[in-house]
């Protein structure tokens, strides 16, 4: 297959710092068109760019396309208004390069692009297109751009979500046309191999018996709150527990902290880490024997996918996307939405004995259905499926019925 991934995006403060650095710190792009790649198809990865970049890589050539001054102009102005620019800032450039590679299959990633993605509907003829849902891919309001997302959506082959229930918004909106666009497949994955956890600890001064980390945005979503209740309860039985906090955003830090100073039995046992550089994170979740996160919805938690690799027990709230990647619990622990003594009971329940044998068991199920090679072989099969879909169509809009 000739693969095109299309990524008509980027992050303004990462991209200042270089292209170079900008793919170092952003491993979709390089790692799956590389798993794809080694599978034997042939790749190409055309992502938006401040300025002109061609990348060759693990025998991919990333093509980073800068929009144009018009197009940069368009997406100032959205920025001036309040407005995302990437939404408003038209690809025209990235998509010229899509449709001249001529593939046999386009991966767009991001559905609230609604622009760009009905852009490029409007370009494509014969080519399969999958979109993939990424986070704040919501069913849009305004109704010019929902008109937008069902024009992009409508020529979508497949849909790709982390969880069949995540597809339920657009399916009930009308944004999806049919139930037999949506398909499941991971958005990201990571590289992080499992670390020596001795070496782990010593290089992250992490202490504790066990070791509980929680990593992610101290905001309502992710539902911290419960992370500290359960702990706490687990404390009263696992005097030597110590919980560490990695966190990106601080919007509830001082209830948490507040929280944890009228506790003094916690003072000592919970950790408050900030933000931890992400080259510092596999010394943090390796020296981890349990990851927690209560969040009340995910896209695909990036830090849980990592814990996993780590051979770190995830324990997540039941949620669709910490089902697909527990694979329904069967490798980690899942608690009711919310509710901190099922949280600590169902970890309470876990033998500590075993913990070795679990984290070998777990960097398994990664090698196995998380990692990039593991995406990659998923969407072998979605691209095959949407580019007979694509063909069958075709002959039909055609009147071609012969075989």
């Amino acid at each position: 297959m000739r693969i095109v991934i299309a990524i008509p995006w980027y992050d303004d403060a990462l991209a200042a710092r270089g292209a170079a650095a900008y793919l170092r710190a952003r491993p979709l792009q390089r790692q799956l068109g590389a798993a794809l790649a080694q599978a034997g198809h042939e790749v190409e990865v055309v992502m938006s760019f401040p300025h002109d970049a061609v990348v060759k890589d693990q025998h991919v050539e990333l093509r980073m396309i800068s929009p144009g001054p018009a197009a940069r102009a368009l997406g100032s102005v959205a920025r001036r208004l309040g407005r995302a620019r990437a939404l408003y800032e038209p690809a025209l450039r990235a998509i010229d390069a899509i449709v001249r590679a001529r593939p046999d299959v386009v991966h767009f990633h991001g559905t609230t692009l609604h622009l760009n993605l009905a852009l490029l509907a409007s370009r494509l003829r014969d080519e399969a297109l999958v979109v993939q849902y990424h986070g704040g891919g919501a069913v849009a309001k305004n109704p010019a751009s929902r008109a937008l997302q069902r024009a992009g959506l409508a020529r979508a082959d497949r849909v790709l979500f982390t969880s069949a229930e995540q597809a339920h918004a657009f399916l009930s909106a009308g944004a999806l046309r049919s139930e037999a666009q949506v398909r499941t497949a991971l958005e990201v994955s990571t590289t992080m191999t499992a670390p020596d956890r001795d070496q782990a600890r010593r290089r992250s001064g992490l202490t504790g018996d066990p070791v509980f980390v929680s990593a992610g945005r101290l905001h309502p979503e992710k539902n911290p709150l419960t992370v500290l209740r359960g702990f706490e309860i687990i404390a009263r039985s696992w005097r030597e527990a110590r919980l560490y906090l990695c966190y990106t955003s601080d919007e509830l830090l001082p209830s948490l902290r507040g929280y944890v100073a009228e506790r003094p039995a916690l003072g000592e046992r919970v950790r408050f880490l900030g933000r931890v550089a992400h080259e510092d994170m596999p010394a943090i979740l390796g020296s981890a024997d349990f990851f927690v996160q209560a969040s009340l919805r995910e896209v695909a938690s990036y830090a849980a996918i990592e814990a996993v690799a780590a051979g770190a027990v995830p324990v997540l709230s039941r949620i669709g996307p910490f089902e697909a990647i527990t694979a329904g619990g069967r490798f980690g622990v899942l608690f009711a939405v919310g509710d901190a003594e099922d949280l600590a009971q169902r970890v309470l329940a876990v033998d500590r004995s075993e913990l070795p044998a679990l984290r070998v068991a777990l960097r398994a199920h990664f090698d196995a259905h998380l990692s990039f090679p593991a995406l990659a072989r998923r969407l072998e099969t979605i691209y095959a499926e949407a580019i007979r879909s694509r063909r069958a169509s075709s002959k039909n809009e055609s009147g071609d019925t012969t075989k």
